[in-house]
């Protein structure tokens, strides 16, 4: 993905560190920042300096100007057009073609010193003072403005008032880009720039975020069931066969369940269907070794894990378990038990081998929980906010869960049995 990119102009002499913060707030956003002087700034040795600058805001989406107090240094003297101009006028005619995006910033004490010199200047027309005695009396080189007449007319120049009033005058189209955002400081800016940043969130991390969407989407297209027009998820079948079949499954006692006939019939279609899919697992992987789900915690000092990153960690379990059911050729076990080639008896149940049951199940609750936790994370990075699902369990075997909770190795275990190793 191209990074977006930002070309900083200003005077650098009394801008240096805000210059500097800014490239490394845009940076650690993932963007990449053209500022003249550091040393990541291409300077080719064959053009001046100037056209170099000019070259690199061709480059660029965006431009940033900053002005302060000072003129800086001349880029044509007898025309009065100074270098941060010139680069000014050079990305507004960019913009004027849609090339480039313009962001003007002027600091708040410049901004308040332009309108005492203009308010100023009507005073002393008001009273006849003529304009060489105006020029002599306000346009000196201040505490406030180096060349006080220069910094007040780029302003103007860059709100495009003049343009402004001749559009309304004859109809013609508004000049764009003439926003001017006074800043007092580094934060005022970075709320500007915020606001131009894909949602808010860093560029590498809100790519991640739409690749970890893209590849949920994928998931779910695989595994909703289209019938009739109508889109369900596997869940719908899975729960109308459990709310048919009440008995538990008992591997120990019983070679085989009788499990009601249409229901069964219903779930192994579903079954069917998904066993032709294999899940994806390309991006989602990548997000347990990402930041981008993991949240600090200021308390402990330490990092924690979101709703996000548990509901991803799980949807992976679910995924490799269903597509090794697939590899193992599940589908091979459920045609077995179609109507035509099953042992039916009189009624409306038909038995099925305790393994195969159990084998067949686990794929299709592995598939339910699949669809679960992809529809909720999709909804939950669209809203900020995750729901867990309501969620089939690990094995359909009756008290199975309990069994493996208990005999397998919790978080406290496994924190007790490090801590005697580390008495040892």
């Amino acid at each position: 993905m191209k990074r977006p990119s930002f070309f900083l102009s200003s005077t650098i002499y009394d801008l240096r560190d805000l210059r500097g913060a800014i490239k490394f707030h845009l940076e650690e956003q993932g963007c990449q920042v053209m500022a003249s002087e550091f040393n990541d700034f291409d300077k080719p040795v064959d053009v001046h300096s100037y056209e170099a600058c000019l070259r690199a805001i061709d480059s660029c989406d965006y431009y940033v100007l900053l002005i302060g107090s000072r003129r800086g240094g001349w880029y044509d003297p007898a025309k009065r057009i100074s270098i941060t101009q010139q680069e000014y006028r050079y990305a507004r005619a960019l913009s004027d073609t849609g090339r480039i995006r313009l962001l003007n910033f002027v600091r708040a004490d410049t901004w308040t010193f332009r309108e005492s010199y203009k308010a100023c200047k009507r005073q002393l027309r008001s009273d006849g003072v003529d304009e060489t005695a105006i020029s002599a009396s306000l346009d000196k080189t201040s505490p406030f403005a180096e060349d006080p007449a220069f910094v007040t007319a780029f302003i103007d120049e860059v709100s495009r008032n003049e343009e402004t009033k001749q559009a309304l005058k004859t109809g013609s189209a508004m000049p764009a880009g003439n926003w001017i955002n006074i800043f007092s400081g580094f934060r005022d800016i970075a709320d500007t720039l915020r606001t131009v940043l894909p949602m808010g969130l860093p560029v590498d991390e809100a790519a991640f975020r739409q690749a970890v969407r893209h590849e949920l989407g994928q998931i779910l297209s695989l595994g909703l069931i289209k019938h009739r027009g109508t889109v369900e998820a596997p869940k719908h079948y899975i729960d109308r066969f459990d709310a048919a079949f009440t008995s538990p499954v008992d591997l120990r006692n019983e070679m085989s369940h009788r499990v009601p006939e249409r229901e069964w019939d219903g779930l192994s279609i579903a079954a069917l269907w998904l066993t032709g899919r294999r899940f994806p697992l390309t991006v989602l992987p990548d997000a347990l070794s990402s930041p981008t789900f993991l949240r600090f915690d200021p308390t402990g000092g330490g990092i924690i894990e979101t709703e996000f990153f548990q509901a991803i960690h799980r949807l992976i379990q679910e995924i490799r378990a269903a597509n090794d059911a697939i590899d193992r050729s599940v589908h091979r076990l459920i045609i077995g038990y179609n109507p035509k080639s099953r042992y039916r008896t009189p009624g409306d149940t038909f038995a099925v081998a305790t393994g195969d049951l159990v084998t067949v199940l686990h794929f299709a609750y592995r598939c339910s929980n699949i669809i679960e936790l992809a529809a909720a994370l999709t909804e939950g990075l669209d809203s900020g906010n995750f729901k867990w699902p309501d969620l089939k369990p690990w094995s359909p075997i009756a008290d199975q869960e309990g069994l493996i909770a208990e005999e397998g190795a919790n978080k406290s275990d496994i924190d007790a049995f490090l801590a005697r190793r580390r008495a040892i």
